[in-house]
């Protein structure tokens, strides 16, 4: 695993124009306030994966898969090595610019609730991990071109499925008073406990199934 870690960050290295436009444009959303700090911690944690993706392009590009499957490694390691990836880039990313958007702001004499701040972001950095583990399985089975419309149908359903809940809910006049009084009583610790459970049980899911992919894959 170690070899492919070293592989994927020196690849990485050919991407200095792609850093250098990405560190731009966070550094001007932060300057300008053009965006809120929630949103700038998602852009950046979210840019990270399609640093990930671009590597699993990269190795399926000319038959690359198939000469890395010759190397001393296999293919239950190469799914660990892709998550692990995903992770740290994650992670660096995150950490960056929570550092970065907070040392600006407190900079700047700005009053801000640093728990309710960090408890905001922890959550931001809950969604981008489920959307890794989203994506990779994705990938892995119909490649950038195909996963990207697979992940776009998918979005598509849960909203199509969330339209359709509503448009129920309105044409029986169903009363959803005792139940958002319910979710408005789950204060934001709450809910991150509960996302970090659903992280675990879909970081399950989508690791065995992206073995399993990746068993069945033709090289």
């Amino acid at each position: 695993m170690k070899g492919l870690l070293i592989k994927d960050f020196q690849l990485l290295k050919n991407q200095k124009s792609f850093f250098v436009v990405f560190i731009a444009m966070a550094v001007i959303f932060l300057v300008t306030d053009m965006m809120s700090q929630d949103f700038l911690v998602s852009y950046v944690s979210f840019l990270s994966i399609i640093m990930m993706v671009s590597s699993m392009t990269y190795d399926e590009f000319n038959n690359g898969l198939s000469y890395l499957m010759t190397l001393p490694t296999t293919r239950k390691k190469y799914v660990q090595e892709k998550y692990v990836f995903g992770f740290i880039l994650l992670f660096i990313a995150w950490v960056s610019t929570f550092l970065a958007t907070t040392g600006f702001y407190l900079g700047k004499g700005e009053l801000i609730s640093l728990s309710d701040w960090l408890l905001s972001c922890f959550m931001i950095l809950l969604c981008a991990v489920i959307m890794i583990q989203c994506v990779l399985p994705l990938q892995l089975k119909f490649g950038q071109n195909k996963g990207n419309i697979a992940m776009a149908l998918i979005v598509g359903v849960l909203f199509a499925i969330g339209f359709i809940v509503m448009s129920i809910v309105k044409l029986f006049d169903i009363d959803l008073t005792f139940l958002m009084r319910m979710i408005s009583q789950i204060d934001l610790f709450q809910i991150i406990v509960i996302m970090i459970g659903v992280v675990i049980i879909v970081g399950f899911i989508s690791y065995r199934i992206s073995l399993k992919i990746m068993y069945k894959k033709e090289l």
